[in-house]
């Protein structure tokens, strides 16, 4: 995946452009593994690079790219929540990834050589998006060796988020997917409480969502998550659902 995303980068730029990249950001390329969470794109910075880029609203629950579309615009998100997922032949969603603050989507599209999105994005909350125009962000990639960089930091970030996610579909167990959605979510998706361990997920966390983050059935997570271990690490209150997550991560080792 994230070899794919190199590939689009070079695409878009030349060759000098591509040793230049390298060397000047070899000091920062490395310091990169270590700081994998920075926010690198501010609502701020996003319209100095882009002045001529808009802002809209999205209600809770709307689908703001679909399957098959032919996007123009590349949206940031400047709060709120996005879910990217598909699917299955049932008609059943499966959640892929969620984006937050400071990310931005469709996914992979920007960089891709596809003539259509392959996959919906929909708003979990209330959302503020800035959108930029597809063209100015491909021509502000192949003018800036820097942005390229910022954009391929960012992929990194998201990529490893989403390993993070999915390996909670490798377990076998509900309550093993659970406690790995509930870790990806503390991780990525969370208030992280003032010395304390509990971490609060920043939206509204149905069990639906839960079943679509995992791969199970709704039933299957309510029935889950009546689990003695699992009530000691989350608590729940319309919605509101805060974690754990040192007991999380040691029922996970």
């Amino acid at each position: 995946m994230l070899v794919t995303l190199v590939y689009g980068l070079c695409g878009l730029l030349s060759v000098r452009r591509i040793i230049q990249f390298v060397l000047w950001q070899l000091p920062k390329i490395c310091d990169m593994c270590h700081n994998k969470n920075v926010k690198i794109f501010t609502a701020a910075s996003i319209k100095r690079s882009f002045p001529s880029a808009i802002e809209r609203v999205y209600e809770a629950g709307q689908v703001v790219v679909y399957h098959g579309d032919k996007p123009d615009h590349v949206m940031f998100i400047k709060s709120g929540a996005v879910k990217f997922y598909d699917t299955d032949v049932d008609g059943n969603e499966k959640i892929l990834h969620i984006g937050s603050t400071g990310s931005f989507f469709p996914l992979f599209f920007p960089l891709e050589d596809k003539d259509a999105v392959d996959a919906f994005y929909a708003t979990i909350t209330k959302t503020e998006v800035i959108m930029v125009p597809l063209s100015e962000f491909r021509d502000h990639i192949r003018a800036s060796a820097d942005y390229s960089f910022q954009v391929l930091r960012w992929y990194v970030q998201e990529v490893d988020h989403i390993v993070l996610r999915l390996k909670s579909m490798e377990k076998s167990s509900a309550k093993q997917r659970l406690l790995h959605a509930f870790y990806y979510l503390c991780s990525e998706h969370a208030v992280h409480k003032v010395n304390s361990t509990w971490c609060k997920v920043n939206f509204p966390l149905t069990q639906q969502i839960l079943a679509d983050l995992t791969g199970l059935t709704r039933e299957t997570v309510n029935v889950t998550l009546k689990d003695t271990d699992i009530q000691r690490l989350v608590k729940t209150k319309h919605q509101v659902y805060e974690i754990n997550e040192a007991k999380v991560r040691a029922l996970l080792h």
